[in-house]
């Protein structure tokens, strides 16, 4: 058997009717009064995709129980136990048959009411259906999950019937459910064409797409919001849903250097993200080239309407704002010192910039991005030892250790550019960790190397523990 997942946020067409309906059946002597069947009606529209393009299995359905239990008279807690079959009952649940309108009793699913249904809205035998109704009850919320069975997947219409009867009364729960294949471009309700500068430097960056119109995007699709919204990308097969963070609601998609969509961190070059309404496009760690173009596309569904968007991003070239200082590279040895407060947790940074401008004859962006390409390679202790671009952790001793040994001071390179901003800089930085509290320790002396090409920037640390 297939196994089903529920998955609660729906295409459910937010509109449920409740009416009576009277059958009257014409008697033909006019001495007899008249019979009345008055049935309790509750209707529910539903919309499924195909495998291909969502994957999820089921819908589900809030009943309106204080509506039902009032008009059956009874009270809504008995309801909600008789309906999943934890008390006797002489509430009757069954199905009724859409072609010949006739009764099926009992349940053929694992749950106390609920049936599997053929495409035509009969029911048939289990796990030979089209799709799978079954009724659940928890903390007085009655639901009912359909299920639709995509190895029987057609492109279709239809209505399946859940009935109550008990002392003479009758209610029917009818949902009528939507098959369809979004393939098909008639559900395309919107085009998003934008375009964006993304500036190529040595650092990514988050830029935001001015030219997309949340407002008009949810207006088109007809949602209230953005969590209303199945985020999804298209690929060989058809569309398929993206991950969507539980926590910012954000969606995440990457692609790769031709612009497709791709599930893999490791290929990726730019990542896409629209959170609250605002669509923004970062570089990943894979370098784009300036001067160069990339189209991505994603699309936005709610019920059976799609928004397509397509996002030209265009790389531009950063024109470094600094003139290299003049002469040639020329290695220097610098002693710094900082202080730290005993048992605390803190941390300081030493900027180094101008430092590594005179060494090496480069700007902040030029050395930035040798670092960052490990063309400058980053040493502790010596060059030739110990090279960790991202940085190192140093015992009390002063000596490299892993992150998973006890240690007191974590010191590293830091490369940070803000772009056309004073505050560019490179600098070392070094948190004290609780290790620390020994009242024996009163120095710790790590040495860091920044080498390139022969030409050393070494800086001698002193960090003194109070």
């Amino acid at each position: 058997m297939k196994k089903f997942t529920l998955f609660l946020s729906c295409l459910l067409i937010g509109t449920t009717t409740l009416f009576v309906s009277c059958d009257k059946k014409d008697d033909p002597t006019p001495e007899k009064e008249k019979k009345e069947n008055k049935d309790l009606v509750l209707e529910y529209s539903l919309t499924f995709a195909n495998s291909e393009i969502i994957d999820y299995e089921s819908k589900q359905v809030e009943l309106d129980l204080n509506t039902i239990a009032a008009y059956l008279g009874v009270d809504k807690e008995q309801l909600g136990g008789a309906l999943t079959g934890k008390e006797k009952s002489d509430i009757t649940c069954l199905a009724i048959n859409n072609s010949t309108n006739s009764d099926t009793i009992r349940s053929n699913t694992q749950y106390h009411w609920g049936h599997w249904w053929e495409k035509n809205g009969d029911v048939c035998e289990k796990y030979n259906g089209m799709f799978q109704s079954a009724f659940t009850y928890k903390e007085g919320i009655g639901m009912f999950n359909i299920y639709l069975n995509y190895d029987r997947y057609e492109v279709c219409q239809t209505k399946i019937t859940e009935a109550l009867r008990y002392q003479g009364k009758c209610v029917k729960i009818i949902f009528t459910i939507s098959v369809i294949d979004l393939n098909d471009k008639q559900h395309i309700v919107a085009t998003n064409s934008m375009s964006v500068d993304y500036l190529v430097t040595s650092q990514s960056q988050q830029v935001t797409v001015d030219d997309f119109n949340a407002e008009a995007t949810l207006s088109a699709l007809g949602a209230n919001s953005w969590d209303d919204v199945i985020w999804l990308v298209k690929g060989e097969l058809g569309y398929n849903t993206v991950y969507v963070s539980t926590i910012t609601k954000e969606p995440c998609y990457y692609y790769d250097e031709n612009g497709d969509y791709t599930s893999s961190l490791l290929e990726s070059v730019i990542y896409a993200t629209v959170l609250e309404g605002q669509l923004s496009i970062q570089q990943m760690g894979t370098e784009v080239k300036p001067n160069g173009t990339m189209t991505i596309k994603f699309y936005m569904l709610y019920n059976n309407k799609i928004v397509e968007n397509s996002v030209t991003i265009n790389f531009v070239d950063y024109l470094d704002p600094e003139t290299a200082p003049e002469g040639s590279p020329a290695s220097i040895e610098k002693d710094l010192s900082v202080t730290f407060p005993r048992n605390d947790w803190e941390a300081t940074s030493i900027d180094i910039t101008e430092d590594l401008r005179q060494c090496f004859k480069m700007t902040t962006y030029q050395v930035h991005k040798a670092i960052d390409n490990n063309e400058i390679k980053i040493w502790y202790g010596e060059v030739g030892k110990g090279e960790y671009n991202s940085g190192f952790y140093i015992d009390t001793e002063g000596n490299v250790v892993s992150a998973s040994d006890f240690f007191s001071v974590f010191s590293s390179i830091i490369a940070s550019l803000t772009i056309n901003s004073a505050e560019d800089n490179i600098a070392i930085s070094l948190t004290t960790i609780s290790a620390t509290s020994n009242p024996d320790i009163t120095t710790i002396t790590p040495k860091l190397i920044l080498e390139k090409d022969g030409v050393t920037a070494t800086f001698n640390i002193t960090i003194n523990i109070e």
